[in-house]
């Protein structure tokens, strides 16, 4: 699948010229932050591609894709978060909620560390309290006509990848529960079960039953081992893999789908083809806050050289992540 192409870096911070009233030099490092993050995640997106690992054997395909589809949703999940420090420090949009400002509000910004600008921290300090919705709100708080287009596409952004109860796969819910609750789980890595059977004298098995919209559940007795106390039932569940529901006599149970969440389950193309998705809106965002930082990217007078980079030089990595 064809990716859009990584926006250029652009020259180090210290090559620019700062303008009153922005600040110039934080917003390229942001924006080359940015980029370089916005790299990580798309080699890792590269190689969670299985058409790069001709010669792998499954299991080993498997693992290897797994490993590189985990680094890219952590780092395109990233990705927004520095995004949205660029025009946070551009438009020094930070100090619209210090008190005394037009954004603050007592109740909701009473506990909110206050930044003052060149003491020392104020920077640390200052992308603590970046968030979306300041973010947002300042844009927001603008009458220009190219500051408030970015912040309806920044909020299309937001409800299509990262807030969407339409789509199974959502880029930050994901990340959220591997940082915080869960490992990645991945449908192609969980054990199948095809179970051969007889029903009414006819060999069967799972898949069988499967195409005629069917499905196998077995309930089986359980006993005290010593005193052969009937304590109750163990039902294997085989609709969707194998879920075992174990039912005590005395009213208490435990059922499968509180460990299996087969919600959190997700296939390697369901992951890959939304994070391609992510990548070429994220980029297509990207220009736009650019376009909008472009006429004050000026050079220090004291360097020569050119706003970007220009493309870097092409390195082969394949020896070191192609199976």
């Amino acid at each position: 699948m064809r990716h859009k192409d990584i926006p250029d870096k652009l020259s180090p911070p210290e090559h620019f010229m700062e303008i009153e009233n922005y600040d110039v030099r934080l917003a390229v490092l942001k924006m080359d932050d940015f980029l370089e993050t916005l790299g990580d995640a798309s080699m890792s997106l590269l190689y969670s591609d299985k058409a790069e690992h001709e010669n792998a054997e499954q299991q080993e395909l498997n693992i290897i894709r797994r490993v590189h589809i985990r680094h890219a949703l952590i780092d395109f999940n990233n990705c927004f978060d520095i995004l949205l420090q660029i025009p946070w420090f551009y438009y020094r949009a930070w100090n619209e909620f210090n008190k005394g400002y037009s954004l603050y509000k007592p109740r909701r910004d009473g506990n909110l560390k206050q930044v003052i600008r060149n003491t020392d921290g104020w920077v640390e300090t200052a992308e603590g309290n970046c968030i979306y919705a300041r973010v947002r709100e300042f844009l927001e708080s603008r009458s220009e006509q190219e500051i408030i287009d970015f912040k309806d596409k920044l909020e299309t952004f937001n409800t299509t990848f990262r807030f969407n109860k339409n789509k199974k796969v959502v880029t930050r819910e994901i990340v959220n529960q591997i940082k915080h609750k869960n490992s990645l789980k991945i449908a192609e890595m969980i054990p199948a079960y095809n179970v051969n059977f007889e029903i009414n004298g006819v060999n069967t098995n799972l898949e069988k039953l499967k195409e005629s919209n069917l499905y196998l559940e077995i309930k089986r007795e359980f006993y005290e081992e010593d005193t052969k106390q009937n304590l109750g039932e163990i039902i294997l569940n085989f609709k969707d893999g194998l879920a075992i529901d174990i039912n005590y006599n005395s009213g208490e149970k435990f059922r499968a789908q509180d460990y299996l969440k087969s919600e959190l389950v997700y296939t390697f193309d369901e992951l890959y083809d939304e994070l391609v998705d992510y990548k070429d809106a994220i980029i297509d965002l990207y220009y736009e806050l650019y376009d909008l930082i472009e006429p004050n990217l000026v050079l220090n007078p004291a360097f020569n050289g050119t706003v970007n980079k220009g493309a870097s030089k092409s390195i082969n990595l394949d020896k070191y992540f192609k199976a």
